[in-house]
């Protein structure tokens, strides 16, 4: 992953966002005054595809950026990872280390 400043108003949602269920006016208003206190302490993470910046994670943290009307935030850009498949590498599968793996340190001898 590689850490970028980027213009919020050009990062796209992802259509295949998981999170069906949005959060209410409350929780957002209580994370865009946390960003105006502390700023964004977690950058969103995204995905570069076709020349667009696609959000992975974080649509929450740069929908509260652009209310806030920020020029620009930092982001994870995350590069294509390589994970084995029968027919051999495919860069377009995501790799997810499991928690119990990275907490206890046995991630970075993946």
């Amino acid at each position: 992953m590689e850490l970028r400043t980027l213009d919020p108003k050009i990062l796209q949602p992802n259509p295949a966002n998981p999170r069906q269920t949005m959060a209410g006016d409350h929780a957002d208003n209580q994370l865009i005054a946390n960003i105006r206190a502390l700023g964004i302490l977690q950058p969103p993470v995204v995905r570069q595809e076709n020349g667009d910046f696609i959000i992975v994670a974080g649509h929450r943290r740069v929908r509260a950026a652009l209310a806030l009307d920020l020029p620009e935030i930092l982001v994870l850009l995350r590069g294509p990872t390589m994970v084995p498949t029968a027919s051999g590498p495919s860069p377009r599968t995501s790799f997810v280390v499991p928690f119990r793996l990275w907490t206890n340190g046995a991630a970075s001898r993946l």
